[in-house]
């Protein structure tokens, strides 16, 4: 929320919404080995949060990161849908 409050505030009531009427599911930790696999593809620090993505295999993954978004061979490797949180909203107002 911190994030979004600081890059896109206009978009904190949508997200508020969102959560409310689908709560986020909360997933384990990846496996270390999980983890090292995919420190191949992404920067080590982000390795923790792909790997447990692509094990949860949500309908999409919503980021700001950079790292998640400029390498569209990620989002093939991984089979996420990667999107930012503004398209993400853009996405669910198409849906509306």
């Amino acid at each position: 929320m911190r994030t979004i409050k600081e890059k896109l505030p206009a978009a904190l009531p949508a997200l508020r919404s969102l959560l409310l009427s689908v709560p986020p599911e909360v997933c384990k930790d990846a496996a270390p080995e999980d983890t090292a696999r995919w420190a191949r593809a992404i920067n080590e620090e982000d390795a923790p949060i792909l790997a447990a993505a692509a094990a949860a295999e949500p309908d999409y993954l919503v980021t700001g990161d950079a790292h998640f978004l400029s390498s569209p061979g990620i989002a093939k490797k991984s089979g996420l849908r990667i999107l930012t949180p503004a398209q993400f909203l853009q996405l669910l107002e198409k849906e509306d």
